[in-house]
């Protein structure tokens, strides 16, 4: 019982429980239900594509959604009632549904639509309702908040993956980038972003790929096909998902998702990756995605897949997607936001009316946050905000996540990293392995040599000269090209050296027609992919291409002529001699003059007197015979032969102190025969160059050369005539002007007589390779490059072409001098020779002639050799009667009377002649001409009966001109009447005109239009079609535009729009024009995001807005901007030409550091904030692209602000330019200065005629508006009309009715809109039109108007003044010249004079420093040479100095870019040099700034600029001392045969003066010249013998010279031979390139500063020094600019590329860098346009010193004087000479006198014996046969006469007696004439002499000889002498 009752116990409290139970589930539903009846529903539509499975899991998701958030919140009190409708993948089916839900549902919000596209009129058609449009797919920048507020997007704006997507380049140090895009607004919008994210990290975007949305696959692969022919291997996939997937399925296909490929996908496909097909997934192996990172709920996930089995069974099992859960948070917060904003009642909205409660709910959305699906739920500024971005791998099957982003950490391992990267690491250690495509392991480089099976193209100059640099030969029978040359086998080696293969082949390709510059042209224009020759490194050339470093010598330099040294100081005539050698000297002179006295004294009295006397005129016949004036007569053969000896010794001295001063001033500075180019300037001289050079617009343009003067050369050859002397005059040069490689090779083959004038011309960084700029290749190549002028490589090429250096001396010292021999004065001898015999000739002819009579007595002997000797015996005899030329004139008056008669006959008679060689006759002209006939009158010759067939002929013109004027005016009646009928019978064309009333442009373009329908059909009155013309106006309102489109359509049936005025207008007009196949033709909007490729029924009639651009760019390169910035209107206007102007400007190299985006709506306060922003911002160059409205504003506003002032630069595109000169006054004073691009519209009279009637008609139609001027705008609009009007006309009258589609009974009247069936016809029609309409040629191109030509002007005063003309074909210029042949040019000149604002003429830099920002952090440290380096930091405020040649160098690049870089220099204390680089790679400095060598194992970590200085390194070395000269060099300067030559015919002279002088002359017998023929003969002679003693010295001259010009080292080689002492500068590479070179570093010596260099010099490698100092170049320029004698400079031995700035190799953080601008390349061009003009010479003057100053490194060397040791040769012939002399004199006098001197002081000391002597030594030898002029000699033989007897008496014919002569009467003898001295023999007792002088002739003597007959005086006469 119990347990019965027990057992119903349970049962009944488990019913019980079960009842409970079931209450319990029940009661809340019976709750929620009773809830739901009460609460309010609130409609909220929902516009998906519910075509697609992706929609159809979207609406999946939002049901979901509005489910969940009820079930759980079941006590809200309003209820989300949602609308689906589907947008049918169109805007215009977007637009229908959301008119449908917003009239029939009454929606208070509407979740979609699906696409941007679609949302960007529903967006503002919710901000015209004030319904909010909550979209969760519509990801594109374009769509924004600030424009249509009501617009919120509850998914990730795009362009918030542009910076992680440019983060993930940046880790892998990427470049370049393709974007390949869809192009529609979803597409394009992601751009700008993503150029902006690049330009921070220095990347570019060298191509953008555009995929139309429904693009073939023929279509992907001919792009596809187009990427793989670039180098760049890195895109970037942003397009929906269906097109990504078949994008990589041809990819695939054609081999591009292999090795060497980067892939990256944007959220549009990364977000859906999961679900695409198994196909797809299979191609995109290895590709890396962008996603917002979502954390997924296993619970959601299993609910969503089970209620979308449900719904949608065919979709599949799929699980959600990032875009599922955005459409399942946008749902909560709409439905979140509807219960908080308590929207309970709708507004009747069924004529679109405004919402009351949309402002509410929109604030209340705004404001909604919660935990979602997807992550935070929080909007900002209407946008969804991601916190972080996942990174993920396609691998397999699925997708492996391999890393995160976030903004504050960048890339990380975790998505809720907090940390904050400080550092800017590049985050590529934060990623896990990643896939690549092809080749899982290998990590793509990023770029590639195009692997589209062909090799790159390498053009190469072909040119007539220096083949050595490049040599391109034509095989005539092959007809195969062979290049090679220098710069081929650099190129070749350095290709080798790369670490990967690239394939090439060379193009022969000739750039002389111009220039280099075309050269450098064809590799800009992609023609060729790079080019390789003797091609220079100039600043200008980098404006358009990429120069490796420079693998040779650089600079300009000129050759010119030697000329000798003009300078000296007052005391240098005492330096060619030693002191030695002048005492020796001295000595010399002295002993020589002892001599000549020692043998002269005795015997000849001119030695003779006291002894101060003989001391005097001994020293004074020694030294007198050193200019040859010594007058004593030396009687002794023995004196005769000293002097003999001693004066070959004087000539000798004489001319080697000559030689040796000749040397000294020679070798003290080889001076060029022009030193400055500005002496070339001065004296008009002619200049030389090599033809197709820079050099030519160097010194044009440059330098200012008159360009007459300037003669171009091709080759070496060329060169080496022009300069000779012996060159035409108007073909001979002072000097070539060229580059130093060519000028090197010029002087290897021709290096006598020229020299490299001192210093540089005209620097610049010498040879490089050319690329295309941004190419990949220049950086590896650079290193390559540096890799083979390190090494011995390039030692090897140029030993090959240019010959081995060290085998020849430098330019600068390559003299020689060798022996003058027999053939060099084989002229001189034939002149001397020729004289002589003739002269010899002469007098024997002569001689016989007078002595026949005698000769033929004499001949008395049989035999010939008899006669012969007899006729030489009377020869040999003296002759009785010398011949004279004198001529003794009686009566001088009567001669000169009869001479003047004489003279006056001679002159009559000349006269006579002369008057009759010009007789009349001779001198006169026949003027009489042929007489002519006047022809008969025309009249006279007709015949009779002529009138009267005139007449006749006459009558019936008369009569047919009458028929036919009649015939005329019936048939213009007729016509009339016709045409008056057809006009009563046309057909109307009903054509729509959108336009915004109330602007200028619409007002212009209405006035044109009605203008343009009458003045057509006055002109084409019989058409038979007539436009009628329906204006609507949008009110400046998207919406109202639409609404006038839609109502035209509907109602008047139009079948063409013209219009609307804007191009966010057109976007949906078009779409509404390609449903209904209704063409519509704007001419006012220009946004390039309009196409006929996406609306085909869209044509513009107006230039493209993209068309600008490039005019544009072409401006900001012209002066030089590197930096703007683009201030444009947040419309579609305003954003379509964007990316269009951004690729213009990156082409040149110019980069948009900001873009400033002006709502439509902005304030003036908002504006006012925006400009402020600009201000604070360092660049000073704007582009503005606005429409009138808001442009008018914001130039009011830059005028407020003042930066409508000096130092900024507007750019202002034609949207404003267009109407400038009709704009207000106030807005046009607001824009002065702006520059501006308008499309050119050529004048013509008709165009005059029209604007006048058209500015008439317009005031008429705008009585109220102010006068304006015609614009293009207006003209357009009457061209659109015109080309409508005739394609009317064509397509007939015909079919002008619509087509009615088949729709539902709710359908809209969107929907229901017709089909014109006319419009394809008319379509075609218009885009086939052409004709010559007022704006130019109309003719469309794939639905566009085409413009070519702009015109660029200058807002000046009230309007605007044209400066230039831009065309595609030419560029920039002044004037617009059809046809012409210019080339294209941007630059400065080629327009006219600008005035800029604030009224200034100087050209804006660009940029200002900035009011704020970081610094650029610059390493530098002190040198060891303070003048490059030098690094102070104050003690007390810790302040850093620096100074020096690099910092100089470094501020002088610094201030030249066109943008300012704040820096700040921190030291550097410890460690090397490579040390010092390697802290910029380890990124503790930026960049690092000093005198750093650009080595290659440097470069691995860092780059360089290109250098500033020269390079390689050399060896500084003493020059050779020549100690040890030659004793008989004074015999060099002859050969023998020279010598023997001048022997021979100096005895063949003294022979032929002999001859001709001994018979008539005493002393010859004697030695003075007498006989008129003999002196013409020594007089020839004499000139010979000075030419041969001046090519004597000269000789010796170049000999001494040269010997002196050379270093005591050549080369490396003879240190290691020699294993001498080497020095270096401590810390410096270079002891590791010694002990390369395998130096011993026993023999390596450090040392510290020049000092200590010229110090270790000085000693020598034996006493503690060293041989030779072995230094960077730079640093020996320095050295020898201290030390300018002593030393030289050898080499170089080892290239280096000289001194560069060094930065990061991974670009450096976003403020090092101005945005956009990589810092090392604008550095480089700033070097090279420092390097190219005067500031680096100013700089090196300041720290380094004029280097004019001291000598030629070449030629740093000290000319020694000539010592003792160089003479003792000759000095030793001379002595011996003498001394052999004096003991032959001594010997003979001792034995004549032997007897006596032995007698005298026998018995006395042996110095009194010596006295005795020498005293009778000194005696007067009274038998010497030697006394002619001191002692007579007694004929007899008997006794001598004391010459202090001899009695002078004057000779006088009246004087009978001797003694009536008085005695010392020397002083009264006549002037010099023939004296005769009689000899009269006294009597033993009258030892007295008379001498009687007087004039000798045949009478007197006769007289003479018979008075001492009388007196008996003998003999009568002895000596005839002359003196």
């Amino acid at each position: 019982m119990e347990s019965a009752n027990y057992g119903v116990l349970l049962f009944s409290s488990s019913f019980f429980l079960l009842i409970l139970l079931l209450l319990g589930f029940w009661a809340p539903d019976v709750a929620e239900a009773q809830n739901a009846t009460s609460a309010v529903p609130v409609p909220v539509g929902v516009i998906l594509d519910l075509s697609s499975a992706s929609a159809k899991m979207c609406r999946t998701s939002i049901s979901l959604s509005i489910d969940d958030l009820y079930r759980t919140n079941p006590n809200y009190d309003t209820r989300v009632v949602l609308h689906f409708r589907d947008s049918q993948e169109n805007a215009v089916g977007a637009a229908s549904a959301a008119v449908d839900l917003l009239k029939n549902a009454q929606v208070q919000a509407i979740i979609g639509p699906w696409t941007s596209t679609e949302s960007a009129f529903v967006a503002y058609v919710g901000d015209r309702t004030h319904v909010p449009i909550v979209s969760f797919s519509a990801t594109s920048p374009s769509l924004s908040p600030a424009r249509t507020p009501f617009f919120v997007r509850a998914t990730a704006n795009d362009s918030f993956q542009a910076a992680p997507i440019a983060a993930f380049l940046r880790a892998f140090s990427w470049r370049e980038a393709v974007p390949i895009y869809e192009d529609s607004d979803y597409g394009a919008g992601l751009l700008p972003s993503l150029i902006d994210a690049f330009s921070l990290i220095n990347a570019r975007i060298p191509y953008r790929a555009v995929l139309p949305p429904a693009a073939s696959n023929h279509r992907i692969d001919t792009e596809l096909y187009k990427l793989m022919s670039m180098q760049t291997r890195v895109f970037v996939v942003h397009t929906p998902p269906a097109l990504g997937a078949r994008l990589f399925l041809r990819a695939l296909a054609v081999g591009m998702m292999s090795g060497g490929y980067v892939w990256v996908v944007t959220d549009g496909i990364a977000d859906v990756l999961e679900t695409l097909d198994p196909a797809a997934i299979a191609a995109m192996q290895g590709v890396v995605g962008f996603r917002p990172f979502v954390n997924e709920s296993a619970h959601f996930v299993s609910r969503f897949k089970s209620r979308l089995r449900r719904e949608y069974p065919d979709v599949g099992a799929a699980g959600p997607t990032v875009l599922q859960l955005r459409a399942y948070d946008a749902a909560r917060a709409i439905a979140t936001a509807v219960q908080n904003s308590k929207v309970y009642n709708s507004t009747d909205l069924g004529r679109l009316g405004v919402s009351q409660a949309g402002p509410a709910l929109l604030a209340a959305i705004l404001n909604t946050t919660f935990d979602s699906l997807a992550g935070k739920f929080r909007l900002v500024d209407g946008q969804l905000q991601v916190s972080a971005y996942e990174i993920v791998n396609v691998v397999g099957r699925s997708t492996h996540t391999v890393g995160y982003w976030t903004p504050r950490s960048g890339i990380t391992r975790s998505p809720n990293s907090s940390a904050v990267n400080v550092n800017d690491d590049n985050g590529l250690g934060e990623l896990r392995t990643i896939v690549w495509p092809g080749d899982p392991k290998a990590v793509p480089v990023g770029w590639v040599v195009p692997t589209n099976g062909a090799a790159m193209q390498i053009a190469v100059p072909v040119k007539p000269g220096f083949k050595e640099f490049v040599d391109v030969v034509v095989d005539p029978a092959t007809n195969r090209t062979s290049i090679t040359g220098f710069c081929i086998d650099v190129f070749d080696a350095v290709m080798k050296k790369l670490p990967y293969d690239v394939a090439y082949e060379y193009v022969p390709f000739n750039p002389s027609a111009v220039s280099y510059d075309n050269l450098v042209d064809v590799v800009y224009n992609k023609k060729f992919s790079a080019a390789v020759g003797d091609i220079t490194i100039v600043a200008n050339r980098s404006e358009y291409v990429d120069f490796t470093l420079p693998y040779t010598e650089s600079g300009v330099s000129m050759i010119v002529a030697v000329q000798e040294y003009r300078g000296g100081n007052m005391w240098i005539f005492l330096k060619p001699l030693t002191a030695g050698l002048w005492l020796s000297s001295i000595a010399f002179f002295c002993f020589t003059g002892f001599v000549v006295w020692a043998i002269e004294h005795r015997g000849n009295p001119e030695f003779r007197g006291t002894p101060s006397q003989q001391l005097g005129i001994t020293f004074y016949f020694a030294f007198s015979t050193l200019v040859y004036a010594h007058r004593e007569k030396l009687e002794s053969n023995l004196s005769r032969f000293v002097v003999i000896i001693w004066v070959f010794v004087v000539l000798i001295l004489t001319s080697s102190y000559t030689a040796s001063l000749t040397s000294m001033l020679t070798v003290q500075q080889l001076q060029p025969a022009v030193t400055d180019i500005a002496e070339l300037l001065q004296n008009g001289d002619r200049i030389g160059y090599q033809d197709g050079s820079f050099v030519f617009g160097l010194l044009t343009h440059q330098l200012g050369f008159d360009k007459n003067r300037l003669i171009n050369y091709s080759t070496v050859e060329e060169y080496a005539n022009a300069l000779s002397p012996g060159a035409p005059a108007n073909q001979r040069v002072a000097a070539i002007i060229d580059e130093i490689p060519y000028l090197n090779l010029f002087l290897s083959k021709y290096r006598a007589n020229y020299m490299m004038a001192g210093s540089t011309v005209y620097k610049t960084d010498g040879f490089g390779f050319v690329f295309p700029r941004g190419s990949p290749l220049v950086p590896d190549i650079s290193r390559a490059i540096l890799n083979v002028t390190e090494g011995s490589e390039m030692t090897e090429i140029e030993r090959k072409w240019f010959g081995d250096p060290t085998t020849c001396p430098s330019s600068s010292n390559s003299f020689s001098s060798s022996s003058l021999d027999f053939r060099s004065f084989g002229g001189l001898f034939l002149i001397t020779g020729t004289v002589s015999t003739l002269m010899f000739l002469l007098f024997l002819a002569t001689f016989v002639y007078n002595e026949w009579d005698q000769l033929k007595a004499s001949a008395y002997e049989n035999s010939f050799w008899n006669k012969l000797l007899a006729w030489f015996k009377h020869f040999d005899r003296k002759e009785s009667t010398p011949p004279t030329f004198k001529t003794y004139v009686d009566d001088p008056a009567a001669s000169d009377k009869e001479a003047n008669q004489e003279a006056r006959a001679r002159e009559a008679a000349a006269i006579r002649d002369l008057d009759g060689s010009q007789s009349p006759e001779s001198l006169s002209f026949s003027s009489q001409r042929p007489s002519t006939t006047e022809p008969s009158s025309p009249c006279s010759s007709r015949l009779p009966d002529e009138t009267s067939v005139e007449m006749v002929g006459l009558i019936s013109t008369m009569n047919r001109t009458l028929t036919l004027c009649t015939l005329s005016l019936f048939m213009f009646l007729s016509l009339s009447l016709a045409q008056e009928t057809n006009k009563n019978a046309t057909v109307a064309f009903n054509v729509g005109v959108v336009l915004d009333s109330n602007t200028l442009v619409g007002k212009m373009g209405r006035t044109s239009i009605a203008m343009a329908i009458e003045d057509f059909y006055s002109i084409h009155e019989n058409y038979t079609t007539r436009l009628v013309i329906h204006t609507k106006d949008s009110d400046s309102d998207d919406v109202q535009a639409a609404s006038a489109a839609l109502d035209m359509l509907e109602n008047q049936k139009v079948q063409a729009i013209v219009g609307p005025q804007k191009s966010s207008q057109a976007v949906f007009i078009s779409d509404l024009g390609n449903k209904t196949q209704v063409p519509i033709i704007s001419f006012t909007a220009t946004s390039p995001s309009l196409s006929s490729l996406h609306t085909p029924y869209f044509i513009r009639t107006t230039l493209n807005d993209s068309a600008q651009v490039n005019s544009i760019a072409s401006i900001i390169k012209a002066f030089g901007w590197r930096e703007v910035v683009l201030i444009y209107e947040d419309t579609d206007y305003g954003r379509g030409i964007i990316p269009y102007l951004i690729d213009a400007l990156q082409g040149i190299n110019t980069c948009v550091p900001y873009r400033s985006v002006i709502p439509l709506s902005a304030t003036n306060d908002e504006i006012m904030e925006e400009l402020y922003k600009l201000m604070s911002m360092q660049t000073r160059v704007f582009i503005v692209h606005m429409s009138f409205s808001i442009g008018s504003l914001l130039l009011s506003k830059i005028k407020e602000a003042g930066m409508m002032s000096k130092a900024y630069a507007w750019i202002i595109t034609d949207g404003l330019t267009n109407i400038v000169d009709s704009l207000n006054p106030s807005i046009v004073s607001s824009m002065q200065g702006a520059l501006g691009v308008k499309a050119y519209v050529p004048t013509s009279r008709d165009i005059d005629n029209f604007a006048q009637r058209w500015k008439r008609r317009f005031q008429q139609d705008n009585p109220d508006d102010q006068q304006v001027e015609l614009s293009i705008f207006a003209t357009q609009a009457y061209d659109t009309i015109w080309a409508l009007t005739m394609a009317a006309e064509t397509i007939g009258t015909t079919n002008l009715s619509f087509e009615r589609p088949k729709v539902s009974k709710n359908s809209t009247y969107l929907e229901t809109l017709g089909v014109s069936i006319n419009g394809p016809k008319l379509l075609k029609t218009i885009l086939n039109s052409k004709f010559r309409g007022l704006s130019g040629d109309f003719n469309l191109i794939d639905g566009q108007l085409q413009y070519s030509t702009f015109q660029v002007i200058n807002v000046v005063g009230r309007g605007s003044r044209e400066i230039g003309f831009w065309t595609a074909e030419h560029g920039l210029s002044r004037q617009l010249t059809r046809g012409n042949n210019k080339t294209y040019s941007a630059l400065m000149s080629d327009l006219n004079p600008v005035i800029w604002p604030g009224e200034s003429t100087e050209v804006p830099k660009g940029w200002e420093i900035p009011v704020s920002g970081k610094k650029l952090r610059i390493g530098v440290r002190n040198s060891g040479y303070p003048e490059f380096m030098k690094v102070e930091i104050d003690p007390t405020t810790k302040r850093t100095t620096v100074g020096g040649y690099s910092i100089d160098v470094f501020e002088a690049a610094m201030r030249r870019l066109p943008y300012a870089i704040p820096h700040e220099y921190i030291p550097f204390n410890s460690g090397t040099y490579n040390d010092f680089v390697y802290q910029v790679y380890l990124q503790k400095f930026d960049a690092v700034v000093g005198d750093i060598t650009i080595r290659y194992n440097r470069s691995a970590y860092v780059d360089f600029t290109v250098p500033y200085t020269e390079s390689g390194v050399a060896m500084i070395v003493r020059v050779k001392d020549d100690i040890n000269k030659n004793a008989w060099i004074f015999v060099k300067p002859f050969t023998i045969d020279l010598w023997l030559g001048s022997l021979a015919f100096l005895l063949y002279t003294g022979f032929v003066i002999w001859v001709m002088e001994h018979r008539i002359n005493c002393d010859f017998r004697g030695e003075k010249v007498e006989y008129f023929l003999s002196k013409i003969v020594v007089i020839i002679w004499v000139a010979a013998v000075l030419i041969l003693k001046s090519s004597y010295t000269a000789s010796l001259s170049s000999m001494l010279t040269v010997q002196k010009l050379q270093p005591t080292v050549t080369s490396v080689h003879d240190l290691l031979e020699n294993g001498d002492y080497v020095g270096y500068y401590n810390g410096s590479y270079v002891e590791g390139l010694l002990e390369q070179l395998n130096f011993d570093k026993s023999k390596i010596r450090a040392y510290d500063t020049s000092d200590d260099f010229a110090e270790a010099l000085s000693k020598g490698s034996k006493n503690g020094g060293v041989e030779a100092i072995v230094h960077e170049i730079p640093y020996i320029k320095l050295f020898l600019a201290q030390h300018c004698t002593g030393y030289t400079m050898v080499g170089p031995i080892y290239k280096t590329e000289g001194f560069g700035f060094v930065s990061s190799i991974v670009p450096l953080p976003s403020y090092a860098f101005p945005k956009g601008s990589p810092l090392i390349p604008d550095i480089s061009r700033e070097i090279l346009n420092i390097t190219e003009g005067d500031t680096i010479i100013q700089i090196e003057k300041k720290w380094i010193g004029d280097q004019n100053s001291c000598l030629n490194e070449g030629s740093v060397v000290r000319s020694n004087s000539l010592s003792f040791r160089s003479f003792w040769g000759l000095f030793l012939v001379t002595g011996v000479a003498s001394t052999c002399f004096l003991l032959i004199f001594l010997i003979i006098f001792f034995c004549k006198n032997w007897h006596e001197m032995t007698s005298i002081n026998r018995n006395k000391s042996f110095w009194q014996q010596l006295i005795s002597w020498l005293r009778y030594y000194d005696k007067s030898d009274l038998n010497s046969n030697n006394n002619g002029r001191g002692m007579l000699h007694n004929p007899n033989g008997r006794n001598h006469v004391d010459c202090t007897n001899i009695e002078v008496m004057p000779y006088n014919h009246n004087v009978k007696d001797e003694s009536s002569i008085s005695e010392n009467s020397n002083s009264n003898l006549p002037h010099p004439e023939e004296f005769s001295i009689e000899l009269t023999n006294a009597s033993s007792e009258d030892q007295s002499v008379s001498i009687i002088i007087g004039p000798v002739t045949a009478l007197s003597r006769e007289r003479f000889i018979a008075e001492r007959h009388a007196k008996g005086k003998e003999p009568p006469y002895r000596k005839v002498v002359s003196e």
